[in-house]
């Protein structure tokens, strides 16, 4: 597994060069880093989203987001025009969004619809989630196999069926198909 650890606030903060192996001095190192770093609160997540959209390689290795945070993008708040083609970017990657949410206000809605979308999940933070379960809670998440379906047959008698693009199957939640028939 290769990690690339950034801070995102007004701006994204690349925390290592690039990705590195999960055992890495860089890894320790940005951990102090991050540790250090003052919480703004202003969050871009589409930028920062963006960003870490740009790290991944064109291979076959699983891509996978976590983000920890509270969702809230208040440096940018995200409309339908950007999140469209952000989803439609992450969609044709293959990338997974997994979501620790954690502060005392969430934007969960914009959280699961990037993880539904994505073939991703969120954790939710509480008062008794200790450091250890959400850390374990966030690898599994993140390591957890997506399916990415490349044809669907649905049955002729369904006339309208949201989301219009199957989302990516994950074995550890449902995943809903709404509509008409």
């Amino acid at each position: 597994e290769r990690i690339h650890l950034a801070a995102i606030d007004l701006t994204v903060v690349p925390l290592t060069d690039g990705f590195v192996p999960a055992q890495d001095a860089q890894i320790q190192s940005a951990l102090k880093a991050l540790h250090r770093r003052t919480p703004l609160g202003a969050t871009d997540l589409v930028s920062g989203l963006n960003h870490a959209l740009q790290l991944f390689e064109d291979n076959d290795r699983v891509r996978s987001i976590i983000y920890i945070g509270d969702g809230m993008s208040r440096a940018n708040l995200i409309s339908q025009e950007e999140l469209v083609p952000l989803v439609e970017q992450i969609t044709d990657q293959k990338v997974s969004i997994n979501s620790y949410a954690i502060g005392y206000q969430r934007d969960m809605e914009s959280l699961v619809v990037l993880a539904n979308q994505s073939g991703g999940s969120v954790f939710v933070d509480g008062p008794k989630v200790t450091a250890q379960q959400a850390g374990a809670s966030c690898l599994q998440l993140a390591r957890a196999n997506v399916c990415w379906p490349q044809e669907v047959a649905l049955p002729e008698a369904f006339t309208e069926v949201f989301p219009a693009r199957m989302p990516p199957l994950r074995a550890d939640r449902d995943t809903v198909l709404i509509g008409s028939m």
